[in-house]
């Protein structure tokens, strides 16, 4: 009997120990504040209770009624209650001032940045008195017009008071409550307006200077970071209420479309400042691509959902995508840190603080936490200097790619004073080499037109004529591709007569070509032609050179000329040569190209080269058709007033 009193007892014990804790938090959270003057301030956070409005439609009058007061649940944290676009959330506090304590006190809200923030105060028996602040409240309805939401309060002495607070936004639903003495907080305020307007003034001065430096460098590292420096200097203005300001007499819903737009430009250039931060490109270009093109994707998803006008219901997305970013950022950055890549220690240093809250965001978001930093605000305290260090790291970027730059610039010099003194060579050699040439050819001519040769003398004279010819030939083609990729004088034109010029070509190819027959018709050809009578003769001589190079020594050179129907001279040269294989013809006008079945033809394969950049000086174009066994043709189609184009 007595042991099973025993149990009883002890069994009764527990039931009461389970009972306690089980509402010892309702307890703690329901206590009554007791506003003494010994303490500075009163943060709310663990002693307030909460209440969902899922659908926004709860009143004073229901919230305060008796029905509604088990519903109210408590808040051991800051409030966090996620997304609510359509809901609202109440809160309920009870304090005491003791007599001995000031009456004057102040509620203050951060951040500031909700739609609807309304405090309901205890006026006596009959009800509530409501004070509103909130972007989206008209001013006129505003009961406090500072820049931080806060609500005055006299509170009466020895009497607890329970107030209530209605929050609605379309926006995250997080806050933190403290309540200040007057006298404490406007001093409080003072010292923290002129630190807001020092920083303010540097953010100022911040983005006035990159846009100078983006307008004079046009680097695009700059460009990425002024439009990032913009983008998070929005979200910072949206979050402490400064943005609303500028909006709040036209449409303050802008602002968090702003804000918004912002949030999805941030998600796109960070991986982008990190990857050309650290040259990511150079060193993980596959992963540096799927990371740049997975963000991509998503900041414009965030920014189209804002033009749309379905930004609040794409919020939550954007808020697992942010946290997303900021952890593979930081992964990417901690990896480019231990391979000792440069610039990623800066980099990591720069946004740790910043990365920190990226992933803070969602949970606290989501209503998962409760703030862990004790200011909802973004501080400048970690906000100016991650801008600081952000703009040392861009400006050592800038500054390696000046000196890439300056030494790339040096070497440029030098190539064109080397350049340059290959074409004074050129010069110098063709001049030399000019009336020596001159002599050997025309002596040569002269001993075969004389007539006293003997079989085998002629044979080798006319050899010396031919090496001549090849000599002439390459020189002329180097010295002419020289003009023209230099651009000086590349177009002298004149009236000429074309069908003269094409029967000197005609005669200097005969010369060298003995026993060769070259077919002409010409006489469609106009009379006079404008051009410039050097290089097209270097075309014809070209084209005539080839035909008869790569054809048999039986077979015939066909030229022909007219004139086409819309004025354009036609200039067509071919020959019943071997033809051009397929794989060859697209690639013949190359510079310096040749066939391996024409290698020992010799030449240095400009000819063609030339035919196709003189054409384009004249304005023309040249095509070319080929089939194997049965020759190749060359057409040049020339207008008959050349335009000038630059090579």
């Amino acid at each position: 009997m007595t042991r099973d009193r025993g149990t009883r007892l002890t069994l009764c014990k527990l039931l009461l120990t389970a009972l306690f804790i089980a509402c010892f938090p309702v307890a703690l959270a329901a206590s009554t504040i007791s506003l003494t003057s010994q303490q500075v301030s009163f943060p709310l956070k663990g002693r307030m209770e909460v209440l969902r409005d899922d659908n926004g439609s709860l009143t004073i009058g229901d919230v305060a009624s008796p029905a509604y007061a088990p519903r109210f649940a408590p808040l051991k944290e800051d409030l966090a209650a996620g997304f609510m676009p359509h809901g609202a959330v109440w809160l309920r506090f009870t304090v005491i001032r003791p007599s001995a304590a000031p009456s004057a006190w102040i509620l203050e809200a951060d951040p500031p940045s909700r739609d609807y923030i309304y405090l309901y105060e205890p006026r006596g028996a009959p009800g509530y008195v409501v004070k509103k602040l909130g972007v989206l409240v008209a001013p006129i309805e505003r009961d406090s017009s500072a820049r931080a939401a806060i609500f005055p309060l006299l509170i009466p002495a020895d009497t607890p008071q329970t107030y209530y607070i209605r929050i609605a936004c379309r926006k995250t639903i997080y806050e933190s409550f403290d309540i200040w003495p007057s006298a404490l907080y406007f001093k409080k305020e003072a010292s923290s307006s002129h630190i807001h307007d020092i920083y303010l003034g540097i953010l100022s001065m911040l983005i006035i200077s990159n846009v100078l430096c983006w307008i004079g460098i046009r680097e695009s590292i700059s460009g990425y970071y002024l439009g990032y420096l913009i983008s998070a200097v929005m979200i910072s203005f949206e979050m402490t209420g400064d943005l609303e300001k500028f909006f709040v007499h036209s449409d303050p819903a802008l602002a968090v479309a702003v804000m918004r737009a912002s949030f999805a430009v941030l998600i796109i250039l960070i991986p982008r400042l990190l990857c050309v931060l650290t040259d990511l490109d150079r060193y993980m270009p596959a992963l540096a691509a799927i990371y740049q093109r997975t963000f991509l994707v998503a900041g414009a998803a965030g920014i189209v959902a804002v033009l749309l006008g379905i930004h609040t219901e794409f919020a939550p997305v954007m808020m697992v995508v942010s946290f997303i970013c900021a952890l593979s950022t930081i992964v990417i950055a901690l990896r480019l840190f231990t391979l000792q890549i440069p610039g990623s220690g800066l980099y990591l240093l720069a946004f740790s603080p910043f990365l920190y809250s990226f992933v803070q965001v969602p949970f606290v978001g989501f209503g998962l936490i409760g703030r862990v930093s004790g200011s909802v605000s973004p501080s400048p305290f970690v906000f100016l200097p991650h801008m600081i260090l952000l703009s040392i790291a861009v400006t050592n970027k800038l500054t390696n790619i000046k000196e890439q730059k300056d030494k790339a610039e040096a070497t440029l010099i030098i190539e064109r004073k080397t350049i340059e003194e290959q074409r004074q060579f050129m010069d110098l050699i063709a001049h030399e080499l000019r009336t020596p040439l001159s002599i050997i050819d025309g002596s040569a001519q002269l001993l075969v037109l004389s007539g006293i040769l003997r079989a085998q003398d002629d044979f080798q004279v006319r050899r010396i004529l031919s090496g001549m010819k090849m000599v002439s030939a390459l020189l002329n083609n180097f010295l002419t591709d020289e003009r023209i990729t230099s651009g000086a004088n590349a177009l002298n034109t004149a009236v000429e007569n074309i069908r003269g010029l094409i029967d000197e070509c005609i005669a200097d190819a005969r010369l060298y070509a003995v026993n060769r027959n070259i077919q002409c018709d010409i006489d469609a050809l106009p009379e006079s032609f404008v051009c410039d009578r050097v290089l097209l003769k270097v075309l014809l001589t070209n084209l005539l050179d080839n035909a008869l190079k790569y054809s048999p020594p039986q077979s015939d050179v066909r030229i022909k000329g007219w004139t086409a129907e819309k004025g354009e001279v036609i200039l067509e040269v071919s020959d019943s040569g071997a033809g051009i294989e397929p794989q060859h013809l697209e690639r013949i006008f190359d510079r310096f190209y040749r066939a391996s079945s024409v290698v020992k033809k010799g030449g240095a394969g400009l000819g063609l080269y030339l035919v196709k950049h003189i054409a384009k000086l004249h304005g023309g174009m040249v095509v070319s058709s080929s089939e194997l066994g049965h020759g190749s043709t060359f057409t040049v189609t020339l207008p008959v007033q050349p335009q000038k184009e630059a090579v």
